[in-house]
């Protein structure tokens, strides 16, 4: 499984126990229903709420980042 989180190691949402929030564009159909999921999203397109740095997907078996 992934998770998103922020990139920024110092980040409030990494060391102060916020829960990770970030902003994303998305795109939507004439309906409003979105034309991609959001996890298949690079995370360099979610800025982060605390500190407006990237995201990252990180394993969360390995906690290694992957894209």
């Amino acid at each position: 499984m992934r998770k998103l989180r922020c990139q920024n190691e110092e980040c409030d949402s990494r060391t102060d126990d916020q829960p990770p929030m970030f902003d994303v564009h998305l795109t939507v159909d004439e309906d409003g229903d979105t034309t991609e999921q959001a996890r298949h999203i690079n995370g360099e397109y979610f800025t982060c709420c605390f500190c407006a740095d990237s995201a990252e997907w990180v394993d969360t078996e390995t906690g290694e980042v992957v894209q």
